[in-house]
């Protein structure tokens, strides 16, 4: 059993296919939500996101863990432990920590329209754009930081607080509470933030393989 240590952990999912003898091992209803995915992508994040997610557990000796979740969905354990998960386009990322709460999320740096922006963000936000190409990207790189902040509060997209946290800087303060945002580098494709709360360290990043992911989750 490996001391837990704050981490963040990624996958790489765009060759997998989905092992039928692995997923009847995985509980009933995470077995439906990815059958029933009307997306093969989105079936894969969900398959993968399951596997690396017990994979991690296994590896600092929580075996079996029993995943609950909050009023708003997130997932949570009552083992010390505190995680996250996010996944976007070609890859899944788990984050842990013993600490506190946290929040991840990556996303695809597509670009996303200003009347999509314009719906969820503040003029003030918006206004540090650049009148050029970058702008929709940069729609994207503020969805992904209060992505970040929003799971770490464990609610879904709040709209009583959209317009008055400066997520941009590299803490925000919110009801009497400190959060830390740190962005880390998976792909130059994708943004990936992290948000903690209360405390503020370094997380390095492993990447998982997937082939690694299915020979510990294989029956035997």
């Amino acid at each position: 059993m490996l001391p837990i240590k704050p981490s963040i952990f990624y996958c790489d999912i765009m060759e997998i296919c989905i092992d039928p003898n692995i997923l009847c091992r995985l509980p009933i209803e995470r077995q439906n939500r990815i059958r029933a995915s009307i997306k093969p992508i989105k079936a894969k994040q969900l398959y993968a996101s399951s596997l690396l997610t017990f994979f991690i557990f296994e590896k600092y000796g929580i075996k079996s863990p029993a995943i609950q979740t909050s009023e708003y969905g997130k997932p949570y354990i009552g083992e010390g432990l505190y995680f996250n998960i996010s996944h976007s386009g070609r890859f899944v990322v788990l984050a842990i920590n013993p600490y506190d709460e946290i929040g991840i999320d990556i996303q695809e740096k597509n670009p996303v329209s200003d009347y999509a922006a314009e719906m969820f963000f503040s003029r003030s936000i918006l206004g540090h754009r650049s009148i050029n190409e970058r702008m929709a990207f940069y729609n994207s790189y503020l969805w992904c930081r209060y992505e970040a902040f929003l799971k770490c509060l464990g609610v879904g997209w709040n709209f009583t607080i959209k317009h008055k946290l400066p997520v941009l800087k590299h803490s925000v303060h919110h009801h009497e509470t400190t959060y830390y945002f740190t962005d880390y580098r998976i792909s130059e494709h994708y943004f990936t933030t992290l948000c903690e709360k209360n405390y503020h360290v370094e997380f390095p990043v492993e990447e998982v393989c997937f082939r690694e992911l299915e020979l510990f989750c294989r029956p035997d």
